[in-house]
């Protein structure tokens, strides 16, 4: 017979699991440390021997025509980044250009990347290729003409995946990584044991399984068309893997649409609580001031006017699906109030005013050429609240029609993504791609709005039974969106975290997407987890926390005189 674990047994092995998940997730973040090394094959020095139609002028080389180019040769080997170390900074804004004019190759652009005055340090990374010449291009980012370049160095360098470096810097930072593990670890259990599960701020309703699983899905898919987008997946040059970075384009505004009816649906029969937007206030000012300061510290690319915007997490510069939820949230009340006291009529025709507002413009833009964007984020929120409080006091039949909701929701799909590749990959102008395009161009668009809610209401018709690791996952989906979509930190994170240039022409490249995907995912939720039971607690159990919210609370339940 076996013994039944104790109480303080299970405390433990709930310990030592929690500080294995944090090795896990700490071993990912530094994976390119940890699992990479690179030999540099190749180095030149920034000097007349490599600078093509460039006149020496001290420490800078200013360029005589538009031929003007760091040239490299002279060598012959399988590489995938380049380094371009200065000795002084830029003295403005550039856009720098790498080519591959190798012999055996039409010359072709590997990669673009815009630098800012002041850098000293530009790196390319790019999926391994034989090169034997390359060639940099430096442009004003106005593109009026070629920039200064100072001296400084070029090297030529070719990463690859190595385990067990087995080196000083390898195992001082698997050690930190376990020691922090184990100390954070200790620290919730801890707190746990100090404040409880009590300090938590939620909602009493039980969360369906069948709708957390579709936010869970949307989020990786919105991470995919992240990737696509903002990785740059899209600009690769023609091949069946650019394909398949278009085929995630049409999830992320549909998804964005999911997260509105889900979010909407549930809001239509809940009260306004203070302690609800000061919890979401939190976590984007948390993030939105975080991820700031690590590009700023690390970048060197923000300036401090940055940093101050990143401390409005309304009006500066936090994203803008959470800024806009938001300043909804605070008008929440006073929308449902007016909801109230509509008949069915008067509903309809509120959202017929609003469905004018958002997309009207759109649609009669593509008979005109012309479109009026007098539209907003906030204004699609108003809207989807409208709609959602109609659909679900006044349900029509195809609310619970599986088969209508599903043929709707894939038909949209493919039309988008078809559309997509006949005109930016294949480049037929026929009208008809035109019109999806225009219609399906951003989050507030018609056809984005009709695939997300009918994905909503066929998951939302598929019943499953309630699972609440799930459901605490699936709480973890807002602080993935604002960790990895940040409006500053997104170009450093899948620049230099990802990597995602790396592996653009991989013959794995469907696998190593959808594996990145569920990293990424896996990573954002354990900070997120730590920010909730460490930050969020310590500030919700705050003295002054609660008198803030208790005095918010008063002001707005007071009667009107």
């Amino acid at each position: 017979m076996f013994k039944k674990s104790t109480f303080k047994e299970k405390e433990i092995a709930c310990c030592l699991f929690r500080a294995l998940c944090f090795v896990i997730a700490g071993m990912f973040i530094f994976k390119n440390t940890l699992f990479y090394s690179s030999d540099e094959l190749k180095a030149f020095q920034i000097d007349e021997n490599i600078m093509a139609a460039y006149e020496n002028k001290d420490l800078y080389y200013s360029p005589l025509d538009e031929t003007a180019t760091i040239l490299l040769s002279d060598f012959d080997f399988y590489a995938n980044e380049l380094i371009i170390t200065f000795d002084s900074e830029l003295e403005e804004d550039a856009v720098f250009t790498l080519f591959n004019s190798s012999s055996n190759v039409e010359q072709y652009v590997i990669d673009s990347q815009t630098v800012n005055s002041g850098k000293t340090l530009l790196k390319f990374k790019f999926d391994t290729m034989y090169l034997n010449q390359l060639k940099v291009s430096a442009i004003s980012t106005d593109g009026t003409h070629f920039v200064d370049i100072p001296t400084g160095n070029v090297s030529i360098h070719n990463s690859y995946l190595n385990i067990l470096q087995m080196n000083k810097n390898y195992i001082f930072t698997i050690i930190s990584i376990i020691i922090l593990s184990i100390l954070l670890s200790l620290l919730i259990w801890k707190m746990d044991l100090k404040y409880g599960e009590s300090y938590t701020i939620s909602n009493k309703t039980e969360r369906e399984s069948n709708i957390e699983v579709l936010r869970i899905l949307c989020m990786f898919f919105i991470i995919l068309h992240h990737y696509a987008i903002h990785g740059g997946a899209v600009s690769m040059d023609y091949c069946s893997n650019k394909l398949v970075a278009y085929f995630f384009i049409p999830a992320g505004k549909i998804c964005f649409n999911v997260f509105l009816a889900i979010s909407m649906w549930f809001l239509v029969d809940q009260k306004f609580k203070v302690s609800r937007f000061l919890k979401m206030w939190m976590q984007v000012f948390f993030y939105s001031v975080s991820l700031t300061v690590i590009v700023l510290i690390i970048t060197d690319s923000l300036s401090i006017k940055n940093l101050i915007s990143s401390l409005l997490p309304i009006a500066g510069n936090s994203h803008g699906f959470a800024a806009a939820y938001l300043l909804f949230y605070l008008f929440f009340p006073f929308l449902q109030m007016l909801m109230d006291k509509l008949s069915k009529r008067k509903a309809m025709l509120f959202i017929l005013l609003l469905f004018y507002a958002q997309l009207g413009s759109q649609i009669i833009g593509i008979i005109n050429n012309y479109t009026q964007n007098f539209a907003s984020e906030i204004g699609l929120f108003v809207f989807s609240f409208a709609l959602s409080y109609y659909f679900k006091k006044w349900p029509p039949a195809f609310v619970n029609d599986k088969l209508f909701n599903l043929a709707l929701f894939g038909g949209i799909y493919l039309l988008v993504f078809e559309a997509n590749c006949m005109t930016n990959l294949w480049e037929h102008k026929a009208d008809i791609f035109a019109w999806v395009l225009n219609l399906s161009n951003g989050e507030s668009s018609i056809l984005m709005i009709a695939a997300g809610y009918s994905l909503f209401f066929l998951v939302k018709s598929i019943k499953i039974k309630n699972y609440k690791f799930i459901n605490k996952i699936a709480t973890y989906t807002f602080g993935v969106l604002l960790i990895h979509d940040h409006n500053y930190f997104r170009t450093f994170f899948w620049d230099s975290i990802v990597n995602s240039k790396t592996w653009y022409y991989s013959s794995f490249y469907i696998v190593r997407v959808i594996i990145m995907g569920i990293v990424i995912f896996y990573v954002c939720s354990i900070i997120d987890y730590l920010r909730e039971k460490i930050f969020e607690r310590i500030i919700i159990k705050n003295y002054f926390f609660k008198i803030i919210e208790k005095k918010l609370e008063e002001k707005i339940n007071e009667e009107d005189v």
